[in-house]
């Protein structure tokens, strides 16, 4: 799989833990045993999913709150297997990559719920307004 192509899958995957219709397609497990199994390397895919699908249990994107994704992580590693890393290179590159992307995803994010705040106060003052005319 090309790298650009895998990035891209793996930015719409993510959109599925959080923002669109969460069908569980972005759960490590599947994420890992997907992107392995396109990359050449299946069983790397599956132990990396499951492994991190664990770690994760207990880490739901409730809230808004994301503190490293998975699926990135799950993928990531999955990659970097079918490209000939070893297992441990390919797991600290995943969750690296895993880490990296919740917090830099963290910033648009909560400036998303802040706009949101806003534009409802915003409203409300303005029904305010106009039912003190």
């Amino acid at each position: 799989m090309n790298t650009l192509v895998g990035c891209a899958a793996l930015a719409a995957i993510e959109l599925d833990a959080a923002l669109a219709a969460q069908t569980l397609a972005s759960r490590p497990f599947v994420v890992g045993v997907l992107f392995g199994a396109l990359s050449g390397a299946p069983q790397s895919g599956a132990l990396f999913g499951a492994s991190l699908e664990l770690l994760s249990l207990a880490d739901l994107p409730v809230g808004g709150r994301l503190t490293w994704s998975a699926p990135v992580a799950a993928g990531t590693a999955a990659l970097l297997a079918g490209r000939g890393c070893a297992i441990s290179v390919s797991l600290a590159g995943g969750l690296a990559a895993g880490v990296c992307c919740a917090s830099l995803g963290r910033q648009p994010a909560e400036a998303a719920v802040r706009a949101g705040a806003y534009a409802r106060a915003a409203r409300s003052a303005a029904r305010r307004t106009d039912q003190g005319r």
